[in-house]
């Protein structure tokens, strides 16, 4: 009867880690999709953001609470991140309560975090076109984006901070940009001394009557960073750590931080920072204005898909939309576009992006503005590679993924 139950006891444990592994399984594949990839079940604020003005775009996500940009913090050779799908389970994630004031201006945000005894505050702060804080109810120039690094152990601990921003300016996801007045069309690094005080971040490359961002590393409280990049957002953000860059043009903008590893003895605090905002030759009566994720807004989403390399919405898509609008109240309206891994990347990339403008036109007709649709086009970079070599790809890879938050649900 022992032996009997002790049988029973040992298929029980192998059942339930197999049960374990298959949900474990489940939940880091289905960060592949974009409602996992950006959201993956985050149920509590992290601090991640987005910038704009009025009611235009700095940063992809706004004006809606969504944001695709995010840190990560390195301690002791052990990573963390307020990105809760990043490293698929291989890093901690982070969350916290999130303090904001200042409401009626630009606001004003803090939160801490604690890690491998390193405590992280992170807070952003509205500045003048002098970088000096603006006070609450008053509207800044820039966002001071900065973080204070503490040890609160009694022993010695290394700590690197790593900062990406989504750039995105009004509709324009591929931004191009400029470090210190020269054009940056190719993925770039720069180091130590070449980091560049100023990026430029164009919504048309170099037409500075435009709409502009700037990134500001060397004014007011800002802190260099020992690296800086500025690439394709796409391979910048699954990235934990190391970075390596192939040198490529890119389409789909952002900069990457990185304020190396350094020694914090015993209570030591460490400070970095940088500036996002508006460029001092902008005239803006909005100022720049912050907002937060928000894991609690009402969301609802739906996929489309398409036949193999089109880009034209069957009916049966057509009716998934309408249902997906129908009675609803949205303030923002976001479509991640992908293609099988057939053919060849430049293709997919273009291919994601018609099928993208093919959904817009779509809401267009359903009385949606394009200004409140933001479309990501990410090409095969999420494609089941193994289905590379099949003429007929996979079919649950040609899809659109549309979320939508919803400002009012009437139904």
């Amino acid at each position: 009867m022992i032996r009997f139950a002790n049988t029973l006891h040992r298929m029980y444990l192998s059942a339930l880690c197999c049960i374990c592994a298959i949900a474990a399984a489940a939940f880091f594949n289905g960060c592949a999709s974009s409602q996992q990839q950006y959201g993956c079940g985050a149920s509590a604020e992290d601090g991640r953001f987005t910038i704009g003005t009025g009611t235009k775009r700095l940063m992809y996500g706004y004006p809606a609470p969504h944001s695709t940009s995010h840190f990560v913090m390195s301690v002791d050779g052990k990573y963390a991140s307020n990105n809760p799908c990043l490293g698929r389970g291989t890093i901690t994630y982070l969350s916290g309560t999130q303090r904001k004031w200042g409401e009626s201006g630009s606001m004003f945000s803090s939160i801490e975090f604690d890690f491998a005894g390193v405590r992280l505050t992170q807070q952003l702060i509205p500045v003048d076109k002098n970088f000096t804080d603006v006070r609450p109810g008053e509207f800044g120039q820039y966002y001071r984006i900065e973080y204070t690094l503490e040890n609160i152990t009694d022993t010695a601990h290394t700590a690197g901070l790593m900062l990406l921003i989504d750039t995105m300016i009004d509709t324009n996801d591929g931004a191009q940009m400029e470090a210190d007045g020269t054009r940056v069309s190719a993925e770039s690094r720069f180091a130590a001394a070449q980091v560049p005080g100023e990026i430029l971040v164009y919504k048309t490359a170099g037409n500075k009557s435009d709409m502009v961002a700037s990134c500001v590393t060397n004014k007011g409280k800002a802190v260099k960073p020992q690296e800086l990049y500025i690439g394709k957002w796409r391979y910048f953000y699954p990235l934990v750590w190391e970075v390596n860059l192939t040198g490529e043009q890119y389409g789909d903008s952002g900069i990457l931080l990185k304020w190396a590893e350094q020694s914090l003895g015993s209570r030591q605090k460490r400070y970095v920072a940088t500036h996002y905002g508006l460029p001092s030759f902008a005239a803006s009566t909005d100022g720049v204005q912050m907002k937060s994720y928000d894991p609690f807004v009402k969301r609802a989403a739906k996929q489309v898909y398409f036949q193999l390399g089109d880009d034209k919405l069957s009916d049966e898509s057509k009716s998934t939309l309408t249902e997906l609008m129908r009675g609803r109240t949205v303030e923002g309206i976001f479509v991640e576009v992908y293609t099988d891994a057939v053919g060849k990347d430049a293709d997919n990339l273009k291919l994601s992006q018609r099928r993208g403008e093919s959904v817009v036109r779509f809401l267009e007709s359903l009385r949606y503005q394009r200004d409140m649709m933001i479309v990501k086009a990410h090409g095969a970079q999420f494609a089941d590679k193994s289905f590379a070599a099949n003429k007929e790809g996979k079919a649950d890879d040609r899809r659109a993924d549309i979320t939508i938050y919803i400002k009012d649900e009437e139904r």
